[in-house]
């Protein structure tokens, strides 16, 4: 992905991913919501 978007689209793209993994597997794996938080954590709007 990273090829063709600019790092913030990259880094919003990674954080729709995650949460919908999650909504997806209907129950909290550990893994994707220490990555999600990590993700949000990083995030700083234009």
């Amino acid at each position: 992905m990273s090829s063709f978007l600019n790092a913030q689209e990259d880094h919003e793209v990674w954080l729709i991913v995650v949460t919908i993994a999650n909504w997806l597997t209907l129950k909290k794996n550990k893994k994707l919501v220490r990555y999600q938080k990590k993700l949000q954590g990083q995030y700083k709007p234009y």
